[in-house]
């Protein structure tokens, strides 16, 4: 601090005495009054005196936030002070009064420090390859063990059960800023080491000390909980035996902060597939490690405390772990100059996970079956009867995940500048395979369960299949003509697959009937519309021939099913084809 005392630091003494008065005489004050305006007196007097100097802060914001945090942490150590021998638990008690203040002050800490956080890690989202200087321990970090300090002098002062999850919130913070404290170059570069001294590895980013560090407090949290648990389920005999009927968690929202810390944990795994840094194989098995111990701790959860979003949560986890470890195993058969090339990476990526999702999907379409036999009358009365829904819920959206991946896959070379041919033979056979598995395990799903929704994505699986073969194809005369005449065939397509619809309503297929008459009636013809109006067509019988392919084609479904607006649009589109013969060759 520079220089002397000024008349802003007179008035905050005259503040701060003023507020000792009043303290002095709070039993003559209304009660809780006196003790409140020495508190808010001397937080005020303390906040214009530091305001007005200047100090060796970064910002003014770390500036805030230490005043903050150290004027919460001395109210708390008052209200501790207080309350020893005050037994009344009186609202309007000095003790109160103190903790009050101290949770104000110790809110804008807080709110500060997420600030901070929030600012500092968008910057390196948004820009992950610029260097830069990592948060230290003295601005911040020790800002934040002060607030913890607050939390326990409250909880020598009162115990509360709202305590245990800002002890929780606080270890989450802490473990963000932590992450923070690592410089921006450390893993960017593939080679890169830890900083002399430093124990931490060269892969160890930002990003996966917070995944790994969130992960150990979500297993820490869940730990503590089940111990107290068990240990009031045994001091319950013989006297308190009510205990045994009570919840498991007895601190409110723990159980919901858990389950952010499983959604951000997941969030980060997630990250660390598909950012442009160039991955390792110690990251990609340490990410694994990190959403196996998220996963599998988010299931206990589960079952010891019912919850439909933390088994959900379980579940996505445990299938990024499996992701993460196709990716990671896909890494050591990647030659060294495309582990650094992103557009060479992320196709075998999305094969890799294609596998990893297969694999899941099965797991949990089985499990999904063979935990039927928990219910009873139809109901769950198990944790694993309650998880059936969820099972199948989860493989059904893995199964929609997975169809993206694969049209992405598919399409990844025209995509994308950068991405190269992709179509080497043992590409060419790994996407294969991997969409034939999704596509058998599904197509088995859609029978067995006779639900139209997964014969939709089996479908969808097919047309990936087709795309990924044909865009890799080898240039030749069959492949330039179907790309020039792509309307034609398309409506030549459409009629095909209408007639295998017709022919599955009667069979155990029948779940397929409608995903192929939506592909037949709708998908197809407004694709070959769409690619009918492109300009410059190579001949001048393709509007012709499309349109009077379409209106056979909705001639055929109208006759079948009896209806008139199907043979409407025949005559519209025979009509326009008649029209635009003439118009090209009259």
């Amino acid at each position: 601090m520079g220089g002397v005392l000024t008349s802003i630091d007179y008035v905050a003494a005259c503040l701060i005495v003023t507020g000792m008065c009043c303290h002095l005489l709070h039993r003559s004050l209304p009660a809780g009054l006196g003790t409140s305006i020495f508190v808010g007196a001397t937080t005020l007097g303390v906040g214009i005196s530091v305001g007005h100097h200047t100090w060796q802060f970064p910002t003014n914001e770390y500036l805030v936030l230490r005043v903050a945090s150290v004027l919460c942490m001395v109210w708390a150590f008052f209200g501790w002070l207080a309350s020893r021998g005050d037994e009344s638990g009186d609202r309007v008690a000095p003790s109160a009064t103190f903790l009050a203040w101290a949770m104000v002050t110790g809110v804008v800490a807080v709110v500060q420090a997420i600030y901070i956080l929030v600012f500092r890690s968008w910057g390196r989202i948004v820009d992950p390859e610029t260097l830069g200087y990592g948060l230290t321990w003295s601005y911040g970090l020790v800002d934040l063990l002060a607030i913890l300090g607050a939390i326990a002098f409250w909880r020598l002062a009162h115990r509360r059960p709202s305590q245990p999850v800002m002890i929780l919130c606080m270890g989450a913070l802490a473990t963000w800023w932590t992450s923070l404290m690592i410089p921006i170059p450390a893993g960017v570069f593939a080679g890169a080491s830890a900083e002399g001294g430093s124990l931490r590895p060269g892969w160890w980013d930002w990003t996966f000390h917070l995944q790994i560090g969130l992960a150990l407090l979500l297993l820490a949290a869940t730990v503590v909980q089940d111990v107290r648990y068990r240990r009031r389920r045994h001091a319950a005999w013989p006297d308190r035996l009510d205990d045994l009927l009570a919840p498991y968690s007895r601190w409110p929202a723990y159980v919901q902060v858990e389950s952010i810390l499983a959604g951000v944990i997941l969030i980060l795994g997630v990250y660390q597939l598909v950012r442009s840094v160039t991955p390792t194989v110690w990251l990609g098995f340490a990410s694994t490690s990190a959403c196996l111990v998220a996963g599998t701790t988010c299931l206990f959860m589960a079952y010891r405390r019912w919850s439909g979003n933390t088994s959900g949560l379980g579940m996505a986890l445990l299938t990024l772990a499996m992701v993460d470890l196709c990716c990671t195993l896909a890494l050591l058969f990647l030659p060294a100059q495309d582990e650094a090339d992103y557009g060479a990476r992320m196709p075998v990526f999305f094969n890799a996970a294609l596998f990893g999702l297969a694999i899941m999907i099965a797991l949990w379409s089985w499990l999904g079956r063979f935990w039927v036999q928990q219910l009873h009358d139809g109901v769950g009365w198990t944790t694993t009867g309650r998880m059936i829904p969820y099972a199948r819920m989860t493989a059904f959206f893995l199964g929609a995940l997975a169809v993206l991946l694969a049209f992405q896959m598919a399409l990844w070379p025209n995509s994308t500048p950068v991405g190269g041919d992709d179509n080497t033979g043992g590409r060419m056979i790994a996407g294969l395979l991997a969409i034939a598995m999704l596509t058998l395990i599904n197509g088995r799903r859609a029978r067995y369960e006779d639900r139209a929704s997964i014969a939709g994505l089996t479908v969808a699986f097919l047309l990936a299949g087709i795309l990924f073969v044909f865009v890799r194809a080898p240039a030749s005369s069959l492949r330039g003509w179907i790309m020039q005449h792509d309307e034609v065939v398309l409506s030549c397509m459409a009629l095909p697959v209408l007639v295998i619809a017709e022919t599955l309503p009667s069979s155990k297929w029948k779940s397929f009937s409608w995903p192929l008459w939506t592909l037949s009636l709708l998908i197809l013809p407004a694709w070959a519309l769409v690619e009918l109006k492109r300009p410059g067509q190579p001949a001048e019988w393709i509007q012709p021939m499309t349109l009077a392919l379409l209106g056979a084609l909705y001639g055929f479904a109208g006759s079948r099913e009896h209806r008139r607006a199907f043979l409407g649009l025949a005559a519209v589109l025979l009509l326009a084809s008649v029209t635009s013969l003439f118009r090209a060759y009259g």
